[in-house]
């Protein structure tokens, strides 16, 4: 797992380009171009989620918004509203790539627990953290876009709808699937897939004992490209950490 964990180094890496200090960067981002596996269309999810997207995979090239059900319209804030369980589904979509030789990296979840994307099946050694991409996140994304092969992104300020547009439309040049988790902003450009997070409970506490076991979600599907609305349930994550069915 690599970790850009500097909001002062990201944007002078953009600035610097190969040399100095964004050197690193650039490296990083031909390290997972050259280790990228052949251009299929699509890229495998785990068996749990295959029922969520319309191909049951990911397919290149398109966007993906991943919400809670409360999330809503207004200037940034820390996930909520379904935005624990929204992370929870993300590490999981990014599972079934990297454990199939694929890129992934993640921007601007600080607080993102490397267990926790292990337990539900992520490579590390697959996995771009970074956790501040700061003001300048679209331009950060943007240059990750072409180097790995999937890019899932919190941004740090509300998109405009020429920003959105401008990055859905690199993803789709690029071949990369661009998953974005909103919180209670709004993303601006239709989505292909919109996977929303609803009401969740967990399991293993009771009267105020035990310990916490599972948490059972139900996501929503939506998007232009998703065909009928559907709904699932899952468990994520599951008695052992990873994802599972659930009881619809």
């Amino acid at each position: 797992m690599f970790d850009i964990d500097s909001e002062h180094r990201v944007p002078q890496a953009l600035r610097a380009g190969a040399t100095g200090a964004g050197r690193p960067l650039a490296l990083l981002a031909e390290r997972a171009r050259v280790g990228a596996p052949s251009a299929t269309r699509l890229l495998p999810v785990v068996p749990a989620l295959a029922a969520l997207l319309p191909d049951g995979a990911l397919r290149r090239g398109q966007t993906v918004v991943v919400s809670g059900a409360g999330a809503g319209a207004g200037t940034r804030a820390p996930l909520g509203g379904g935005g624990a369980g929204a992370v929870s589904l993300v590490l999981a979509l990014l599972a079934g790539p990297t454990a199939a030789g694929a890129w992934a990296t993640v921007l601007g979840i600080p607080g993102l627990g490397a267990i926790a994307a292990r337990d539900l099946g992520v490579d590390l050694a697959r996995l771009v953290l970074v956790p501040h991409p700061g003001h300048l996140w679209h331009e950060l994304t943007a240059t990750l876009i072409d180097g790995v092969d999937i890019a899932a992104v919190h941004p740090a300020t509300p998109p405009s709808p020429g920003v959105a547009r401008r990055m859905a439309a690199r993803a789709r040049d690029r071949r990369t699937v661009l998953i974005v988790l909103p919180g209670q902003s709004t993303w601006p450009e239709p989505p292909d897939v919109q996977l929303t997070v609803g009401p969740c409970r967990w399991e293993g506490i009771a009267d105020g004992a035990g310990h916490l076991g599972r948490r059972q979600v139900v996501v929503t599907t939506t998007g232009r490209r998703a065909g009928n609305s559907r709904r699932h349930t899952l468990w994520l994550p599951s008695s052992d950490g990873g994802v599972d069915p659930g009881s619809d």
